[in-house]
């Protein structure tokens, strides 16, 4: 029975003062707007395309269809990357004639600037100038080999040096 006493105190009390903010409990209070903000967030892609810079030493080879590429020369052989048997006692090893390598995969054809074929040699200047004429380079060249219009280079070095501006030669 002391429960049911306390039970209708509560009752009583309620009903004279009834909770103003109680959420949910359908009341017609008033609501308040809390302020939004909104962020628009606008990005821009580009897509980079880079251009290898221009080698440190390089002369013009002009040959006869018009084409002028970024060359050096070096001293392999023709369709050959490898410099010979490096053991072979007294005997002379083979020397290679004198051609031309690119160093940059690019030529310019009548104004217009073409990539090389994907798997032409090339060559990556490692070294300096030096020499009477500053045409050889201490330090040499990589080998490499142009891969969609960048020179790839191996760990192989050969010896490479700047001739004179070439007109007209044959290509290598």
């Amino acid at each position: 029975w002391l429960l049911n006493i306390g039970l209708l105190v509560g009752i009583a009390a309620s009903e004279d003062n009834p909770l103003a903010n109680i959420p949910g409990c359908g009341d017609g209070a008033s609501t308040e707007a809390k302020p939004t903000t909104t962020t628009t967030t606008t990005t821009t892609t580009t897509e980079a395309t880079t251009i290898a810079p221009d080698p440190p030493y390089y002369v013009l080879y002009n040959d006869t269809n018009g084409c002028t590429r970024k060359v050096l020369g070096t001293w392999l052989k023709k369709g050959k990357n490898d410099r010979g048997p490096q053991n072979q006692g007294r005997r002379r090893r083979e020397t290679g004639q004198r051609i031309m390598r690119p160093v940059s995969c690019f030529e310019t054809c009548d104004g217009e600037v073409r990539t090389l074929p994907d798997g032409d040699p090339c060559l990556e200047v490692v070294g300096e100038p030096f020499g009477r004429h500053n045409s050889n380079i201490r330090g040499g060249c990589l080998l490499g080999m142009c891969v969609s219009g960048q020179c790839v280079c191996g760990d192989e070095k050969v010896s490479c040096y700047v001739p004179k501006n070439i007109i007209d030669a044959k290509p290598s």
